[in-house]
């Protein structure tokens, strides 16, 4: 009896050992497909991305800066899960000249702090502190802006660039969702959860919403004409087009950080774009024909002031409806 049980014995042994084999050479298969497919894809974003910055330089003319990690300082590591990606870091620099992230509050703001930490492996910060932001992730949210270790901040207000000689990037959003999704975030700011949630559509047909419609329209058109009349280093983005080509436009905010791209880091951003706290696109219809209207005279108004400066006119928002 010994000898058959030791063939069986040696059969399953054999088994393990040649679907280990099996298992590995099939995973390492796929891992190769797969950056095969990575690199592929990647080919096709070069050929089509372009640069909507102000300052049109070639790579050749480019002048990167030399940033300088402060190994002090925590790190973070948004794809820790992912095989591919898990060893790309984000930290905290030294004597770095930061510059401006100003928006309208709901127009993609903390969404493309993650997609410029993501690509540029420094920290974005922010004039607001906010605790429930620093728990998401953005561990420069409370960084001291004195101490000269993030890459950007954010702002929502213009009156921070007064008196400032900081290179601002703007992020412009059709208003008429940037005011619905403000009026969702208003109405739910005591959850956590308020990225995502929306206020009963009842909400909208209440005089309170109208009047925020009309107060906050005039703040959102603020918030824009200063900086684009009177910030000298300007970068613009639309948040539209950053939603449809996410990689294209960073690349873009990379040059006018003056930051050299790190094509694997672009690869695995392309892979993880959602990030945290990037807001649902909510459809509906609250606004009346006077507020279309005064949305169209203030996107008018700006986009004359966009052709003054070289920049191109925002995206035709009626394609995305509302307006």
């Amino acid at each position: 009896m010994e000898a058959p049980k030791r063939f069986i014995f040696f059969i399953l042994a054999f088994c393990s050992i040649f679907g280990i084999i099996f298992t590995y050479n099939s995973t390492v298969s796929s891992l190769i497909i797969f950056s095969n497919s990575i690199s592929d894809k990647d080919h096709e974003e070069r050929a089509i991305f372009a640069d909507i910055s102000s300052e049109n330089y070639s790579e050749k003319e480019m002048t990167y800066r030399k940033l300088t990690i402060d190994n002090s300082g925590q790190k973070r590591y948004w794809w820790s899960k992912d095989l591919l990606c898990s060893q790309y870091s984000v930290n905290f620099g030294k004597n770095i000249v930061a510059s401006w992230l100003l928006s309208y509050p709901r127009s993609g703001n903390t969404w493309t702090r993650y997609l410029i930490e993501s690509a540029s492996g420094f920290f974005t910060g922010s004039i607001y502190h906010s605790k429930n932001s620093k728990r998401a992730g953005y561990l420069g949210e409370d960084d001291p802006i004195s101490r000269n270790r993030t890459i950007v901040i954010k702002t929502h207000t213009a009156e921070s660039l007064k008196g400032s000689n900081r290179a601002t990037l703007l992020i412009m959003r059709n208003p008429a969702r940037s005011l619905i999704s403000y009026w969702n975030y208003k109405n739910n700011r005591n959850s956590f959860s308020r990225w995502f949630l929306s206020a009963p559509n009842s909400s909208y047909k209440t005089k309170a919403f109208h009047k925020f419609v009309e107060k906050e329209l005039e703040i959102w058109r603020s918030t824009y004409i200063y900086p684009l009349k009177n910030a000298k280093r300007l970068h613009v983005i639309f948040y539209e087009m950053l939603r449809e080509n996410p990689v294209r436009e960073i690349r873009g905010i990379l040059r006018f950080l003056q930051l050299r791209p790190d094509e694997d880091r672009l690869l695995c951003l392309l892979r993880h774009l959602e990030g945290v706290a990037k807001g649902q696109q909510r459809q509906i219809q609250p606004y009346t024909w006077e507020e279309k209207n005064a949305f169209d005279r203030t996107i008018e108004e700006i986009n004359v002031i966009l052709s003054s400066r070289g920049f191109p006119p925002t995206p035709d928002y009626r394609i995305y409806g509302l307006i």
